[in-house]
């Protein structure tokens, strides 16, 4: 849901794969320009209080350069990072990850980006025109690059 100030983006798919192999593709930062139309580059590690730095399309189809702080990252369940442009309430984006099993052999991966502050009603329209179908690009890239490790 989504209102004046804030932007809500999720997708949620069943992958063939196992938790651990999601896990493994998500934080493979340095792959991501061969896959991730989200965030066509990356660079850090997934460990709660370190920097990423990445470009993102959020709101343009030229990547915007951004650090990401990571706030949240347990093994094959779950990765949270933030990221502010401008000034703190103006525009965050929040990204999670939270991957869990299926059954033996699969997981279900959802993911979402909230976007809020006080600049989020001025790019409503970019980022239902350039985020979601990047996030919806990101996730089934992932899928495929998951499912074709196996």
């Amino acid at each position: 849901m989504s209102g004046l100030f804030s932007h809500i983006m999720e997708r949620t798919i069943t992958v063939e794969a196992t938790p651990w192999t999601l896990w493994k593709v998500l934080t493979e930062f340095s792959g991501y320009g061969s896959w991730n139309a989200l965030y066509p580059e990356a660079e850090g590690a997934p460990r709660v209080g370190a920097d990423i730095d990445a470009f993102v399309r959020l709101v343009s189809d030229k990547p915007m350069r951004t650090t990401l702080r990571v706030l949240a990252a347990e093994h094959s369940k779950e990765l949270v990072w933030m990221a502010r442009y401008a000034l703190p309430g103006f525009l965050d984006m929040t990204h999670c990850f939270i991957i869990a099993p299926v059954d033996r052999y699969g997981s279900r991966f959802t993911h979402g980006i909230r976007v809020s502050g006080i600049l989020t009603p001025l790019y409503a329209k970019a980022l239902r025109n350039v985020a979601e179908p990047n996030l919806e690009r990101m996730t089934q890239s992932l899928k495929a690059r998951a499912e074709a490790r196996r």
